[in-house]
């Protein structure tokens, strides 16, 4: 007599990994919705412990350039595949030296190396798209 034992394989969709570099564009239309920008914005060396994320902000600018990342502190979370964020204040380049806030962002995997999701900045929300590199 011979015994066949019969396995079951499951297949699931895993989380994408979170990768060490975020590079991407967001959208700015101004109030009107006559003038529209692509800025860029990346986050580099992003580094996971459990689900808490730390990175630099390494690329960001203000739709007119008052306030840009200086190797900004961004901390954040990442679970279910999704990184939720805000960085410190970002350096201000304001002639009368009025300060800059930080930003936030919440970005999901789309996939290997496409990520989407929203950064907010003064109060508003933008799209934002990422490459992962």
């Amino acid at each position: 007599m011979v015994t066949i034992a019969a396995t079951t394989v499951t297949s699931w969709a895993q989380t994408p990994a979170l990768p060490t570099t975020l590079s991407g564009d967001w959208y700015w239309v101004n109030a009107s919705g006559s003038k529209r920008t692509v800025l860029e914005l990346e986050l580099s060396g992003i580094g996971l412990d459990g689900e808490s994320v730390r990175a630099i902000l390494t690329k960001y600018r203000s739709p007119l350039g008052n306030c840009i990342a200086d190797n900004t502190p961004f901390t954040g979370t990442f679970k279910d595949g999704e990184l939720v964020g805000k960085s410190a204040p970002v350096k201000s380049q304001y002639a009368d030296g009025k300060p800059c806030g930080g930003i936030k962002i919440t970005a999901k995997a789309e996939g290997e190396k496409s990520w989407r999701g929203t950064l907010t900045t003064g109060g508003q929300a933008y799209p934002i798209t990422f490459a992962a590199k």
